[in-house]
């Protein structure tokens, strides 16, 4: 027997706050596994879910975005926001608006001691404990590796020598340790997660110094970095974007020691060697800030037009091999203002700096499903700055580091968003 869920006389439209977020099975019954949370974005994509796999309190990758693995949306998009807010089974979900284990939409947990205010989960940024924070570091890489927020290299004073030591924290305990120092200095580099292992490339020896640049593929499932060996690596770079597809590492762009945006790239599945992926397009050479991303069967970019390159978007096909012109959604932000970001497997999180570099932050989301962009206006905690190093971790965003010139900071935030129906 089903029954209608009291929301205490509030509408519909009031349900579901506006910042966007995924969400675990919203309590109708389906019979859908999730992967893990920590699996790296777009692991959903390629994933086939195991028979006995259950959902990770805070996100359902199984209700990411449909388009992006099959082409396929009508599933995800069956019921309304309402409709998955509402039609709960007896015993649970009875109060969207102040149930930790249902908040906002059923299912959807409140981490970390957050409560449950008016279907959001509140306070929605925290800080990172400051007992045992490693020393600060700027222009430094993190991914997530199960529990862990994992940040690698950087520099420990503005534009200096890069740095081998890792650290991390875990969000389950809010503890801070020491990680598996990585085999080469790197600054201005990029890491991803595959949910088993990390994978460091690319980066500056020297951030004082544009042309040292720093090559070879690391990896790590937890412990000691090895260099991978992968033949057909591309050029090295720096300020480069890199992304899991949920089967392959891709990398495009960046500056070399020829100049500060270039139009190379290259996919790797890891165990075999690098294709490539540059793009012969007029205008495809892309450096400093931007953001590539998979969507469907495409990759996607944009940003990256501070050296004057157009079109503002391009689009690689995993398939075909090619790239073209893709047409930002409307209300894409200016991506002068946007420093670091994270990606839960629906949503991508961008870290905009405000009119300074030591102002607070805010948060620019996509949502892959919709189309569409969100800002998130809750206030993270004292000191946190654009420039640190971003990663989603086991249902979170974590921000942490960065230097507006006086030094590398230690401050650092996690941020649960407010739900959003599959």
């Amino acid at each position: 027997m089903r029954r209608r869920v009291s929301l205490m006389s509030m509408s519909r439209a009031a349900l579901l706050p506006t910042a966007l977020f995924a969400v675990v099975a919203a309590c109708s019954g389906d019979d859908k596994s999730a992967i893990p949370a920590d699996a790296g974005p777009d692991a959903t994509l390629d994933a086939t879910p195991a028979d006995d796999a259950t959902p990770t309190p805070g996100i359902d990758a199984s209700k990411d975005d449909a388009s992006a693995s099959d082409g396929n949306a009508s599933d995800a998009a069956s019921d309304s926001p309402a409709d998955a807010a509402i039609d709960a089974p007896d015993a649970a979900c009875t109060n969207l608006m102040t149930e930790t284990a249902n908040c906002g939409v059923c299912g959807y947990a409140c981490l970390h001691g957050r409560t449950c205010v008016a279907g959001r989960c509140t306070p929605a940024w925290q800080p990172l404990s400051a007992v045992g924070v490693p020393v600060g570091r700027d222009r430094h890489a993190a991914a997530g590796l199960g529990t862990k927020y994992v940040a690698t290299g950087g520099t420990l004073t503005f534009q200096s020598v890069g740095i081998t030591a890792a650290v991390a924290y875990d969000l389950a305990t809010d503890t801070w340790s020491t990680y598996s120092s990585a085999l080469s200095q790197r600054c201005s580099h990029e890491i991803v997660s595959t949910g088993t292992k990390l994978y460091a490339f690319g980066g500056l020896t020297d951030c004082s110094n544009g042309a040292a640049v720093a090559s070879g593929l690391e990896e790590s499932a937890g412990g000691a970095w090895t260099y991978t060996g992968a033949a057909n690596e591309p050029p090295a770079r720096y300020n480069f974007a890199m992304a899991w597809t949920g089967t392959e590492i891709f990398a495009y762009g960046g500056g070399s020691g020829v100049g500060p945006a270039i139009a190379t790239g290259g996919r790797l599945t890891p165990g075999g060697a690098w294709v490539d992926a540059g793009c012969g397009l007029a205008g495809c050479e892309r450096g400093g800030y931007f953001t590539v991303f998979r969507e469907g069967n495409v990759m996607h970019l944009f940003g990256g037009g501070a050296y004057g390159n157009a079109p503002a978007g391009l689009e690689y096909d995993l398939a075909l091999g090619t790239w073209a012109p893709w047409t930002v959604p409307v209300g894409t932000p200016d991506f002068a203002l946007l420093m670091r970001h994270a990606d839960d497997g629906r949503r991508i999180y961008h870290v905009r700096q405000g009119a300074t570099c030591t102002d607070l932050p805010t948060l620019d989301i996509y949502d892959r499903k919709t189309k569409a962009w969100s800002t998130d206006t809750s206030t993270p905690p004292a000191g946190l700055i654009a420039r640190g190093a971003a990663a989603w971790v086991g249902g979170e965003l974590v921000v942490w580091g960065g230097d507006c010139g006086a030094g590398p900071i230690t401050v650092g935030g996690r941020f649960q968003p407010a739900a959003v129906a599959p």
